[in-house]
């Protein structure tokens, strides 16, 4: 039985739980990760990213729908679809989403602010995507909501550069890194990776610095 190594779950495995290079991919390398954690990957992918901006799981490329399609569980796929053609619609200034159906439920709605859902019959501000702010006009609704202290925004930048999610699989411990290089060790895991990038030190002691993504300060081309 031929067989395969997956990079990213670090096995063994038999080359028919790998998917096949798709003819017109923008990726180059070999499929070197099995179809058990591509669809991981994409169920993240899709969960947490816009439709347009999902990735390939070895490097920065993005998947186009044919490659999601055959890579993804049918159900990850058709959430994909979900959300573009949420986006689709979205992308006309004059159709409007219900905000209390959860984003399931719009309409075309061209007259003022006031929106009224057809679907539960809702009242709310089209401008502010909210329930209607009476008494208020939107400038005044927005100064309101947005007025945050300064200092919670300086905590969670700061805290957002100090702490991240270990990537390695089925890990998920939350790490935080105060000082020091930007090769991470997770404790809980042993998986390896750079702080900045989230690659995996496997692919980099592998194929070099090329394996960081592209806009990390570590990747080759980014290199003095």
């Amino acid at each position: 039985m031929r067989t395969q190594d997956c990079t990213t779950r670090n096995r063994t495995l038999a080359i028919a739980a790998f998917p096949k290079h798709l003819q017109g991919s923008r990726c180059t390398h070999d499929r070197d990760t099995c179809r058990r954690c591509w669809h991981q990957w994409l169920q993240t992918q899709v969960s947490t990213q816009r439709f347009d901006q999902i990735s390939c799981v070895t490097c920065s490329n993005l998947l186009g729908q044919g490659e999601i399609r055959a890579l993804a569980t049918e159900a990850v796929y058709q959430k994909y679809l979900d959300a573009e053609f949420k986006a689709t619609l979205s992308s006309d200034l004059k159709f409007v989403w219900c905000p209390a159906a959860g984003y399931k439920s719009g309409q075309i709605h061209e007259d003022g602010n006031i929106f009224r859902c057809v679907q539960c019959g809702l009242k709310s501000c089209s401008d502010c995507a909210v329930l209607f702010h009476e008494d208020e006009s939107c400038d005044e609704y927005q100064a309101r909501v947005n007025v945050r202290p300064q200092q919670e925004l300086d905590s969670a930048k700061t805290l957002k550069e100090i702490a991240k999610i270990c990537p390695g699989p089925n890990c998920g411990r939350k790490l935080e890194k105060i000082s020091g290089c930007d090769h991470m060790t997770c404790r809980l895991c042993g998986h390896e990776f750079c702080w900045l990038c989230l690659a995996a030190y496997r692919d980099i002691r592998r194929v070099g610095n090329a394996a960081h993504k592209r806009d990390c300060k570590y990747h080759s081309d980014n290199l003095s």
